[in-house]
């Protein structure tokens, strides 16, 4: 009876919990993340050799249109780069209707000159040496969750340079919907609910849920949830432990409200992974879990 009842709550806050984000989905996409995703199909585009006459001009416009509504920035110097680089290769299309609407598209807007914020360039492929690859690979295989740190204080500026290197992770249409939030452990024990873990600091990740469509919903888990594959990497890199935490999703427990409280995290973002960090000790006592081989859980469906 007793797990009827919980199973029945979950039920009951899991659908509460749904209607209250369908509604925060349903005030539409954030203008910032429309352009982020515009930007990045034309992007996708200019990849094509040989496009089709007068692709991606809707999207042009849509584009030019955010960009007058944007601040000076990250944004908009991503979406003028892009449509700088769509518009280059309209100079350049042997379709005379083309290069007629870019002149007159270059009349109507006023574009700057960033042109090194976004748009394609010629990718060559480094070949690692195996002395590289040795170190890549012992990178991936000498990590662990860590639970206990040494005392030493892990400084903002190490911190901003693995999360620097985390953000080259794949992101849905380079939305990045991710937000980082740092506290000390002070802030953390006003808080409560250490788990266990004892970190020198503690790092929470959202994902913004207006970074995507209706038709995208639930989407705000994925994006984050890679930053943070790469972000354990990235602090192992500079010796920072680390031991990721889930948070419910389901519910909105009293310690997520402190949390999103004490962060002041807006209601839209929804508040995915705790991660308690710390400088790993000389000598640790971690779980040596076992892992499947790459066997085990892969199939090759060939025709």
């Amino acid at each position: 009876m007793a797990n009827f009842k919980y199973k029945s709550y979950l039920l009951f806050q899991s659908v509460v919990r749904a209607i209250k984000d369908w509604k925060i989905v349903c005030k539409g996409q954030k203008e910032q993340y429309e352009l982020l995703q515009i930007a990045h199909r034309l992007e996708k585009g200019l990849l094509i050799e040989t496009p089709r006459p007068l692709w991606g001009w809707e999207k042009a416009e849509r584009l030019g249109e955010l960009i007058k509504c944007m601040d000076e920035g990250f944004f908009k110097q991503t979406g003028l780069s892009v449509l700088n680089a769509y518009l280059d290769s309209k100079e350049k299309s042997a379709n005379k209707e083309d290069r007629d609407k870019c002149h007159r598209f270059k009349n109507k807007y006023v574009l700057d000159l960033y042109r090194d914020k976004g748009g394609t360039i010629v990718f060559k492929a480094d070949i690692f040496s195996e002395t590289e690859i040795v170190t890549v690979e012992k990178l991936f295989n000498t990590r662990h969750s860590i639970r206990t740190f040494a005392d030493d204080d892990v400084s903002e500026r190490v911190l901003l340079k693995a999360i620097d290197l985390a953000l080259r992770c794949p992101s849905a249409c380079n939305r990045q919907p991710f937000h980082v939030y740092v506290i000390d452990k002070e802030t953390k024990e006003s808080i409560g609910n250490n788990e266990g873990y004892s970190g020198n600091k503690y790092i929470f990740v959202t994902g913004d849920i207006r970074a995507y469509t209706i038709g995208e919903f639930n989407d705000w888990i994925v994006s984050p949830s890679i930053f943070v594959g790469y972000l354990t990497l990235a602090l192992h890199l500079y010796g920072i432990g680390s031991c990721v935490i889930r948070k419910d999703l389901v519910c909105d427990t009293e310690y997520n409200k402190k949390v999103k409280s004490v962060c002041h995290i807006p209601e839209e973002e929804k508040l995915i992974l705790e991660l308690a960090i710390g400088y790993v000790k000389t000598d640790n006592f971690v779980p040596f879990s076992n892992r499947h081989n790459a066997n085990e859980i892969t199939s090759f469906i060939n025709r």
